[in-house]
């Protein structure tokens, strides 16, 4: 005896959702906390950026000094670097990954049958694996 339809969809739809995950994963870190760390280091990029272009002698925030402290950069430069991986991250990589995670799972659940739910979670698995760096 097959499984409901509607359980089909719901294992489909976690596996899109667990495979949306694992992209993200190769294009950022994700230990506790590290969402909150990029998004304080980007906003004090983009800060320092613009406060920069107003005053050389401007202060970075304390994770852009103490990065580019650590790594031998001037804080423009990181700030520069960050700002430049922030905007690829918000404005390509996370925006294709989200409409194949939602667009997936809508196909998924307007499939009609057990086959044709396989086909578009195949099908979503596939784009979201062709993800790469």
């Amino acid at each position: 005896m097959s499984r409901p339809l509607s359980l089909l969809r719901w294992d489909a739809h976690t596996l899109i959702d667990k495979k949306a995950g694992e992209v993200r994963a190769l294009f950022i870190s994700d230990p506790t906390g590290q969402q909150a760390v990029y998004q304080t280091k980007l906003a004090e990029a983009r800060e320092f950026i613009a406060a920069y272009a107003l005053d050389e002698n401007t202060t970075p925030g304390p994770h852009i000094a103490a990065e580019a402290t650590r790594r031998g950069m001037t804080p423009l430069a990181l700030a520069t670097e960050v700002d430049g991986l922030g905007s690829y991250w918000l404005d390509t990589v996370s925006p294709a990954i989200e409409a194949e995670r939602v667009g997936g799972k809508q196909d998924v659940t307007d499939a009609a049958d057990e086959a044709a739910v396989a086909a578009a979670l195949a099908a979503s698995l596939a784009a979201l694996d062709a993800m790469t760096p």
